[in-house]
């Protein structure tokens, strides 16, 4: 494959974590060359378009937890605390595990202002109820 999600591999854990290969690692601007309409460059418009540095580069998502950028990118969420709080209750639906841990920290940031995240200050009341439960329960299975 020529596409950048083919040197992405599933990790053999329990949680299903993508980690980018170390190796043979295709420079950030070959990414934007890739064909529209694929995930790698989806993911690559989505991390350029938001100013956010790649996996690698400093201050990044560790490449252990690109599989959370790839839900912002697959659920089309933007990355502002609101639609942070539903992309983690869409992440909750579709991971074959107890929601409880997701929701609940997603609940401490977000509801209660409780700082979790490095990436966002702990905020209050800013989880809307129904749109949490709906986004839990966009995937179908």
């Amino acid at each position: 494959m020529n596409d950048w999600s083919s040197e992405l591999t599933l990790a053999n854990s329990t949680h299903g974590t993508a980690a980018a290969t170390t190796n043979n690692r295709a420079p950030k601007q070959a990414k934007g060359q890739l064909a529209p309409g694929t995930l790698g460059r989806a993911y690559f418009d989505f991390v350029n378009g938001h100013g956010l540095p790649f996996p690698g580069e400093r201050k990044a998502v560790a490449e252990r937890g690109v599989w959370h950028d790839l839900s912002h990118v697959l659920g089309g969420y933007d990355i502002t605390p609101i639609d942070e709080a539903l992309v983690v209750s869409f992440i909750a639906g579709y991971r074959n595990e107890d929601p409880f841990f997701w929701l609940f920290t997603i609940a401490l940031q977000f509801q209660v202002g409780i700082r979790i995240s490095p990436f966002f200050p702990g905020l209050v009341d800013r989880i809307e109820p129904r749109a949490f439960v709906l986004h839990h329960r966009r995937v179908p299975w």
